[in-house]
């Protein structure tokens, strides 16, 4: 009981210190991994982390435990202890493994993360190759394909931001997201891409009906088959910007139902308010400083929640005069 509790991680040393060959144990390795995957599980990143490094210790080019100690410490906000072991990767096996390229094109800006993008997408087309010429496992399939839509969507994003301004971005930006439909055309994360690119383009006709499909493919999904947290709050900025708040609330009132410690939402859902319905704006509003109170924010949000509260409370005001003045002038004689 006593070594169960300590872990794999805690008894290895021992027991490789016995091999008079001196090579490592695979099984060994191998359990040290299963261990980190099961800690990653239940979230217990830090011994996630250390059985990682034990592996490391023991097989320092293992590049399974490289990729994933290097996308572990991305979650754990340290990019440059992340961007060593990606680094690392890459040297060891340039062309085995996708997702250290596209963990590096996360940490990496411009150009440089459009390559190692290019570079993860591009070994998952073979990877998807391989599965459609073995027709087999059609789960497998749908993972690869939507990795590589990922990929091709974060390609276009940088397209729109990082380098908007280099020569043919607007074209290679288009050419990326008709690859991702080629691939899946109801996919949406690529229509919600297709989406932000028309707004780029001032095409807002365009962009709105894009939006309005991503948002029919998965608005009456179960929430574990719908998109990211993130990915749908995406979708009600660009519904607010594209003028149509209401589906934007209808969005925001079902992410405060997964998750209300979280003033960012609460103050879109109240702008979003702010266009068609002012008192329920006030009030999450109120439930936005609320949260602020206990959670915190950046100084930004607070400036924007109270410059919001001050508008609405004085449209508010506004109208209450107004049926207060009508109510008079009907009682007069």
């Amino acid at each position: 009981d006593f070594c169960l509790s300590r872990g794999l991680g805690d008894v290895y040393k021992r027991q490789v210190s016995t091999q008079s060959t001196g090579l490592v144990d695979m099984e060994i390795v191998q359990n040290l991994i299963q261990e980190a995957e099961e800690f990653i599980e239940t979230l217990d990143y830090e011994s996630a982390r250390s059985r990682y490094e034990q592996v490391l210790q023991l097989q320092p080019e293992n590049t399974e435990a490289l990729d994933s100690l290097g996308e572990l410490l991305i979650e754990l906000n340290e990019p440059q202890e992340a961007l060593k072991y990606l680094k690392k990767s890459v040297e060891v096996a340039p062309n085995q493994g996708y997702s250290k390229y596209m963990n590096l094109g996360q940490l990496f800006e411009g150009q440089e993360a459009v390559e190692n993008l290019e570079k993860g997408i591009a070994l998952l087309k073979e990877k998807r190759n391989d599965i459609l010429q073995k027709k087999t496992n059609s789960e497998d399939l749908a993972q690869t394909e939507q990795e590589i839509i990922s990929g091709l969507c974060s390609v276009a994003e940088i397209y729109m931001t990082d380098l908007c301004f280099e020569e043919n971005a607007e074209s290679r930006c288009g050419a990326v997201i008709e690859d991702a439909l080629g691939i899946s055309s109801d996919s949406p994360e690529a229509l919600q891409t297709l989406a932000s690119f028309k707004i780029s383009q001032s095409k807002n006709d365009e962009a709105l009906l894009a939006l309005n499909k991503s948002y029919n493919a998965w608005q009456d999904q179960d929430l574990d088959r719908k998109p990211s947290y993130d990915f749908r709050v995406t979708t009600a900025k660009l519904f607010i910007e594209l003028g149509n708040p209401q589906n934007a609330a209808k969005i925001l009132d079902a992410l405060l139902d997964e998750d209300d410690q979280i003033p960012r939402v609460w103050y879109l859902l109240a702008f979003a308010y702010s266009f068609f319905e002012k008192e329920s704006a006030e009030e999450c509003l109120i439930s936005c400083k609320e949260v602020i109170e206990k959670e915190g924010a950046e100084p930004e949000l607070i400036e924007q929640v109270e410059s919001l509260l001050a508008q609405v409370t004085s449209e508010l005001d506004a109208k209450m005069s107004s049926t207060t003045t009508g109510s008079m002038d009907v009682e007069s004689p």
